[in-house]
């Protein structure tokens, strides 16, 4: 398995010619993160957004999870994004399609959202992944996972990032994902 600065030099070869990622967040940025998450970030999640935070305009697709187009977000978008879900189920689980028929993996907390989960992609559209900070007992802490704004949590995508960074590069080496870059 790949580090996560070996998946960023793999990730950048991708890249179109000219296109230049973000910079990487410095230690304020990453700190203040998880003081509002209210949980310490890993040395691999620290280490991914130190290298770059994000992908800016460089989206990954199609995802196989609706065929969407991913960007990675910013810390800063991030934690903006997870700022909006918990003011949105504040109240608890207000959407119909979290009733009795929903069934999340067992690995996740079956809710719809929960303040702990830190919004990592977007596709524009309200679904994207989120690196889950209060997992299942039979999870792992920063595993990543699937949302969907019509379904909330749908799957388990990666046992923590560097597991997903690994088979995102993967699935860029073989063709079944590409990067463009939104205009």
């Amino acid at each position: 398995m790949h580090s996560i600065s070996e998946c960023w030099r793999l990730f950048e070869e991708h890249l179109p010619v000219g296109v230049e990622l973000p910079s990487g967040a410095g230690e304020p940025q990453l700190d203040a993160a998880q003081n509002e998450l209210g949980h310490p970030l890993s040395p691999d999640l620290r280490e991914f957004f130190r290298i770059h935070d994000g992908t800016g305009g460089v989206y990954f697709f199609p995802f196989e999870i609706g065929n969407g187009e991913h960007v990675v977000l910013s810390l800063e978008d991030g934690i903006k994004h997870l700022k909006r879900q918990r003011a949105r189920y504040s109240d608890g689980p207000q959407e119909p399609y979290c009733g009795p028929d929903w069934k999340p993996p067992f690995e996740v907390k079956s809710i719809c959202w929960h303040e702990s989960w830190l919004p990592f992609t977007d596709n524009g559209c309200g679904d994207g992944m989120f690196v889950d900070f209060a997992p299942q007992p039979a999870g792992s802490l920063e595993q990543v996972v699937d949302w969907w704004h019509e379904g909330a949590v749908t799957t388990l995508i990666a046992d923590n990032v560097v597991e997903w960074f690994n088979e995102l590069v993967r699935k860029l080496d073989d063709g079944t994902y590409q990067l463009a870059v939104s205009v």
